[in-house]
């Protein structure tokens, strides 16, 4: 397991692995870095479902978690790839195994939504349906959404 993070000052950033991985329960920190220092690789057991948090940590406090589910197949390299947008964070985790072509994990789901901290496994959100929670670019200096996006990636970005 490789874990890379933009962020910035003193926030840190970790990949916190669930013990409980069907729960979301039983927290133990696998790895973490800061804007100076990436952090060393991990190891995951591989065949088990397994749970893990992206966090971004300022003042020693997680201040945005995204967390993902999946079963991790041997011989595979997988990144947590984290950003911090705002106030908020994005995170992505992908196989790349081919480093070249890293790609969703297969079989992976994304477990919290906004009010729900732990989705059931059967209703999270899978992640080849957009993994990011954001995505696209600018065009004349201009936020556009990816191509294919939808009103469910907007969901909880903008509020009444």
């Amino acid at each position: 397991m490789l874990l890379r993070g933009a962020v910035t000052g003193d926030d840190k950033y970790a990949v916190i692995v669930l013990a409980d991985a069907l729960n979301c329960k039983d927290a133990r920190l696998l790895s973490s870095g800061d804007a100076r220092q990436a952090p060393a690789p991990a190891a995951l057991a591989a065949g088990v479902l397994t749970t893990l948090d992206f966090a971004v940590l300022r003042a020693g406090k997680p201040q945005c978690v995204v967390r993902w589910s999946f079963t991790p197949e041997a011989d595979k390299t997988y990144l947590v790839l984290g950003i911090v947008v705002g106030k908020g964070c994005s995170a992505r985790l992908l196989d790349a195994s081919i480093s070249y072509r890293p790609q969703p994990a297969r079989g992976a789901v994304l477990r919290n939504a906004p009010g729900n901290a732990c989705m059931a496994l059967d209703q999270a959100r899978s992640a080849g349906d957009n993994s990011s929670l954001i995505q696209g670019g600018q065009h004349l200096g201009e936020a556009v959404l990816q191509p294919d996006a939808n009103s469910r990636d907007l969901r909880g970005l903008i509020r009444p």
